[in-house]
């Protein structure tokens, strides 16, 4: 499904609270080591205890906001990021989501995490990590049922720390080296403003997040120019910025859009952004500030914004069902993490 930005405010529908039989459980998410070095990986096994008296009915210990999920402050970030995915089921009019499957525990049992949930340390700093375990909201059918973290939190652990150290040259942060048609890039994340974003964005880089493991963005296009929006926008499965990916992530909005700035796309669900990004090419993507819930700025181009402009400048269709599609076809040859000293 083509995303596009909306310049119109979405109304938001909010729930009614639904009662939940109680339940009496542990989450425990471990953290395999106490200190890594930025660039790798924070890796934590996450056990669920049936500390009750009945047997428990829960959803499978898998990594999606409605099982499985973490909350992450750097250092003094003014608010916890919500790391976590939706796995989705796109159909025409609606996102589904995808069914969990059911684990019975009885008293007593534990079931743990398959494999760890694995962080990418993109900054130094002190890395605060709690577990979140949500997996008695069976009902959830569709991603638009579901308004915010706060209706899906059941049983959270304590928070544990993980010290992220520089690398072997005094590297503090990794930063993204985006290889096009027309020259490259490089951006620099927002760790402490918009981190759930940017761990997204490195995973698809990297092919830590993507079906086949490999990477996301090498091969991919960039789809759409608007120079009324003021963004170049790529990173879709298909050239023509169709398709559709199998999770997508939380809103993370925060940080205002500036030209030179990166963001999330997403469709009129605020919590569609997945695999599509942006790029502010003018400053009429400012006006972006004023739409309401916002949208995901994850990352700034601190070179090669030179290719920036030299992309918005491609002639595009200008008519017919896709106006914005360029007419010379732009290509994200490559997307590299690599370490850097701020």
């Amino acid at each position: 499904m083509r995303q596009k930005l909306l310049l119109a405010a979405a109304s938001l529908v909010l729930l009614p609270s639904v009662a939940r039989a109680e339940t009496k459980l542990e989450v425990t998410g471990t953290p395999r080591k106490a200190e890594v070095t930025v660039g790798q990986d924070i890796e934590i096994d996450v056990a669920v205890k049936n500390a009750g008296t009945e047997e428990a009915d829960l959803a499978e210990l898998t990594d999606d906001a409605r099982s499985v999920s973490l909350e992450i402050k750097i250092d003094d970030a003014a608010k916890a990021a919500w790391d976590t995915k939706f796995q989705v089921e796109e159909k025409p009019g609606d996102t589904t989501l995808r069914s969990l499957g059911r684990l019975k525990l009885k008293p007593g049992e534990e079931a743990k995490l398959k494999e760890p949930l694995k962080v990418p340390a993109i900054a130094t700093g002190s890395w605060s990590l709690t577990t979140v375990y949500a997996g008695l909201s069976p009902t959830k059918t569709y991603l638009a049922d579901i308004r915010d973290e706060g209706s899906l939190v059941l049983k959270k652990d304590s928070a544990k720390t993980v010290k992220v150290v520089p690398g072997p040259k005094g590297e503090t942060e990794v930063l993204a080296k985006v290889t096009t048609t027309f020259g490259t890039m490089t951006f620099k994340f927002f760790p402490k403003q918009a981190l759930g974003s940017a761990l997204n964005f490195v995973r698809l880089a990297t092919g830590a997040s993507t079906p086949d493991k490999r990477p996301w963005f090498d091969g991919k296009s960039f789809h759409r120019i608007s120079s009324s929006v003021g963004v170049v926008q790529g990173g879709a499965p298909k050239p023509d910025g169709m398709g559709t990916f199998d999770y997508s992530i939380p809103l993370d909005a925060g940080v205002e859009h500036e030209r030179g700035r990166v963001g999330m796309a997403r469709s009129s669900d605020v919590n569609s952004g997945n695999c599509q990004f942006y790029i502010c090419s003018n400053d009429n993507c400012k006006a972006l500030n004023h739409v309401d819930p916002g949208y995901a700025i994850f990352a700034e181009v601190v070179k090669g914004r030179d290719v920036i402009e030299t992309l918005a400048a491609v002639p595009t269709k200008g008519d017919g069902p896709n106006p914005e599609e360029p007419l010379t076809a732009l290509k994200i040859e490559s997307v590299k993490i690599q370490l850097a000293s701020r």
